[in-house]
This record gives structure tokens, C-alpha cells and sequence, in this order.
């Protein structure tokens, strides 16, 4: 090989370099100006409790929760009332300008009598209490009642899906924020490679093979590292908008993925579900407002006793502004009424049966519930212990690749090794490192999830173990 002949091929070994180098060069003057921008936002830092308790303040569907159950509230207390007894005051004021009159045929005369005066006052208060309803009350409250439960159930299962949703968005944000390093770290790794190629092969001892294929390690992981920073981006403004913080806001994460602890036995987490679950429990208050609406439908079958009474004045008078006492008249009155429906066109059996029919569907409603949530959580927990199985052999395979790259950098400075190995166990250690960090993602979600379906809040005591 002549001179000039080498010389050229270094000159076309550089060149995919220096085009590496000039994109590389213009990437971190965008990340520069994009620092630059950041730096002037303010900064949040941000726990995984924090972001749990952020979320749970800021959810719009657990807000609208808390209003079910306010309205629930308030529709029992409404129910409550009809124990209570009813008052009313009523009244009403006529001016007549043209009294009334009716005629009077005395042996053939018609005689004009007019009735009333020009001023009529007339005003009543009213009172009526529901002595016995036949059971119609009893059953209105208790359905009312565990309609209510049903609603706090509702916003418990609520609370715990923000939670979940909180985790994994924290969990996602720690894992994109892994793969930057990752993929930084490898970067910095490809460029050192490219400048101890480029120098070997300016002496000699590296072949345009090597530099060529130093240069494309290099082009690859650019983009790599292109799409982790977009994977950040979009992963920290998912958490912030779980939560609740505008998504221009710079987040710093104080917590970092760590191992789990292994779960407890899979009986005794199904038993926890049973008596924990929030969904679980909302759908047994629903049952029993469905049962007690049907204690409340059979009751319309039976009578209502009633009291009522009254208290009434009215007056009559043509001058003055008030009426003379000898113009007004009181009355009063208790009754005591009852009022029992006999027939009513078959229509409370209809009501009943359907009443009766919504119960069944309720209790089969709860009955798949139980079983899907033994199924959950089971689900859960194996994928729990995939999880941590995953990380101990990901854990090994880091420390191996570790070690394969430091022999392969031995072997590569004691001439029995080629460049080729080197970059080969460059790459499975970048590999290696991306697979420990998924899998130390994967047993955190997986635990949240697990937690998730037994219920309970049982997430936010694991906030402060991260």
C-alpha cells in the first residue's frame, strides 16, 4: 500500500466522523438553548409520596366522587325527613272592585244581594306527620344508607386508581430518566471509542474497518439518545398532569427505582382483598340499597296513618286598613287520616318484581366481582414475583457484561483482541444496563399494582420506602 493510497483511506475514514461530530456538536447547542429555557422555569421537586398526594388533590373523576357521595348524603338526609313532621303557612289578599252577586226571585221580584266586601284576607298554617308508613321509611333510609356507603365506596376505588395512576407515572419518569443516562453514558463511551480508532488508525495499527464501524456505533446511538430524551419529556409531563401541576413545569425527581421487598403469601393477600377492596365493598352497599328498595316497594302494599292539622283565619271588611275584630273568623282541626292503597292496577307487583330483579343483578354483580378480584390479585402478585426473579438475573447480567467489557478492553490493548469484541461488549453492557433498569420499572409497577388490587390505600404506605 502506497502512502497517498493510505492517506486517502484515512481521509475517507474521517469523514463519516467529522459528520458525526459536526450533528453531535448542533445537538448540544439545542440542548444548551433548551437548558437555558428550563432554567428559567421554576423547578419542583417532587417524591413519589408527594406526587401520590398531588394527585389525589388535583383529579378531576375523584373530585366528581366526592360530589356523589355529598349528593348520596344529602339524599339521605332528605330521606331521614319524612320522619319529621311537615309545616306550612299559606295566605292570600283580594281587593274586589266588583263584589260578587247573585239574585233572589221574591212573588216575582228579583232582588240583587251582594256577597263578601271590598278588602278579603284569608291565611292557614297546616301541619301533617306520618305516624306509620307500613315500613315505606324504615326501607327509604336503609336504601338511602347504603346508597351512601355504595357512593364512598365508589370514591375509595377512585382514590385508589389515582394512586396507581400517580406510581406508575412517577415509575415511568424515573425509568425514561435511566435510559437518558444510559444512553448518554454509551454516547460518551461510542465518542471515546472514535477518537482511540481514529488514532490508531492514523498510526498504523487500526484498519478503515474499524473506524467505519467506531463511526456508525457512534451515528446509532444519537438517535438513540434523541428518543430517550423524548421519552423523558413526555413521561414527566404525563406526571405532571397526574399531577395536577402545569406541563411546562420542570420536575425534579428525589426518588430513584430500588429493589422490592418480596410479597406476603397469596392466601392471605386474597383474604386482605376480601375485606379491603373498596370496589368490593361498594358493590355490597349496592346490594343491599337494591334489597332494601325492594323491602320499600312491598311496603306500598300497606296502609299510611296520618295527622294532620289546621289553623285558619280569614276577614272580611270594606274600610279601614284592617279588618274589625267582629269581621274575622279562626277555625282549627285535628284529623287523623288513613290512607290504604287497595288496587292499584297490579302496579306495585310490577315495581316489586323489578325491584327484586335489580337485586339479583346486584348479587350477581358482587359475586364476579369476588371472583375477578382473587383472580387480580393472584395475577398481580405472580406478575410480582416474574418481576423480581427478572431483576436478580438482569442484576447478574450487568455485573457479567461489566466484566466482559473490562477483559475485552484488556485483550484489546494486549493485541489479541479486536476492536470489533470491544465494541460487541460495549453494546451489551449499554444492553445490559437498559434491561436491569426495565426490570427494576417492572417490580415497582407490579408491586403498585398489586397493592392496587387488594385495596385500601394500601399504596401510600410504601411513599417513603423509595
Amino acid at each position: 500500500m502506497t502512502r497517498r493510497t493510505r492517506a486517502a483511506w484515512r481521509v475517507s475514514a474521517a469523514v463519516p466522523l467529522l459528520a458525526v461530530a459536526a450533528s453531535l456538536a448542533a445537538s448540544r447547542a439545542d440542548a444548551g438553548a433548551a437548558e437555558a429555557t428550563n432554567d428559567a422555569t421554576a423547578v419542583v421537586s417532587l417524591s413519589l409520596r408527594e406526587a401520590v398526594a398531588r394527585a389525589l388533590e388535583s383529579n378531576e373523576s375523584l373530585r366528581a366522587a366526592a360530589a356523589a357521595v355529598e349528593a348520596a348524603r344529602a339524599g339521605a338526609d332528605e330521606t331521614r325527613a319524612g320522619r319529621l313532621p311537615s309545616l306550612g303557612l299559606s295566605g292570600r289578599y283580594a281587593r274586589n272592585f266588583l263584589l260578587p252577586s247573585f239574585f233572589i226571585n221574591m212573588d216575582g221580584q228579583f232582588t240583587k244581594l251582594e256577597i263578601g266586601a271590598d278588602n278579603d284576607f284569608q291565611g292557614q298554617a297546616a301541619a301533617t306527620w306520618n305516624l306509620w308508613t307500613a315500613g315505606r321509611q324504615s326501607a327509604a333510609e336503609a336504601a338511602a344508607r347504603a346508597a351512601t356507603a355504595a357512593a364512598a365506596g365508589g370514591e375509595a376505588a377512585a382514590a385508589d386508581l389515582v394512586r396507581l395512576g400517580a406510581r406508575e407515572a412517577y415509575c415511568g419518569a424515573l425509568l425514561a430518566a435511566s435510559q437518558v443516562a444510559i444512553a448518554e453514558h454509551s454516547l460518551r463511551q461510542s465518542q471515546e471509542t472514535v477518537r482511540v480508532t481514529e488514532a490508531a488508525f492514523a498510526e498504523g495499527t487500526a484498519s478503515r474497518f474499524d473506524c467505519l464501524r467506531a463511526g456508525v456505533e457512534l451515528s446509532n446511538r444519537q438517535p438513540q439518545l434523541h428518543a430517550a430524551r423524548n421519552d423523558l419529556a413526555l413521561a414527566l409531563a404525563l406526571l405532571s398532569r397526574r399531577c395536577g401541576l402545569p406541563p411546562d413545569v420542570s420536575l425534579a425527581l428525589t426518588d430513584s427505582l430500588a429493589a422490592v421487598a418480596a410479597p406476603a403469601a397469596l392466601d392471605s393477600l386474597q383474604a386482605l382483598a376480601r375485606v379491603s377492596s373498596p370496589r368490593l365493598k361498594a358493590l355490597a352497599h349496592a346490594e343491599a340499597a337494591r334489597r332494601a328498595t325492594v323491602s320499600l316497594e312491598r311496603a306500598a302494599r300497606g296502609p299510611v296513618v296520618q295527622l294532620s292539622s289546621a289553623y285558619a283565619v280569614e276577614g272580611q271588611w270594606s274600610d279601614g286598613v284592617t279588618p274589625p275584630s267582629e269581621n274575622i273568623a279562626k277555625s282549627a282541626n285535628v284529623a287523623l287520616g288513613v290512607q290504604w292503597p287497595l288496587f292499584d292496577g297490579f302496579r306495585t307487583r310490577a315495581r316489586t318484581a323489578r325491584a327484586a330483579a335489580d337485586l339479583r343483578s346486584a348479587e350477581a354483580a358482587r359475586q364476579q366481582a369476588e371472583r375477578d378480584l382473587d383472580l387480580a390479585v393472584r395475577e398481580a402478585w405472580l406478575t410480582l414475583a416474574n418481576a423480581r426473579a427478572r431483576l436478580e438475573g438482569r442484576r447478574e447480567a450487568v455485573a457479567l457484561a461489566q466484566e466482559a467489557y473490562r477483559l475485552a478492553g484488556v485483550r484489546l490493548a494486549s493485541g489479541v483482541a479486536t476492536r470489533l469484541e470491544a465494541l460487541d461488549a460495549e453494546t451489551a453492557l449499554t444492553v445490559a444496563r437498559a434491561q436491569l433498569a426495565a426490570a427494576l420499572y417492572d417490580c415497582n409497577v407490579a408491586q403498585a399494582r398489586l397493592e392496587f388490587a387488594i385495596g385500601g390505600g394500601a399504596a401510600d404506605s410504601e411513599g417513603d420506602s423509595r
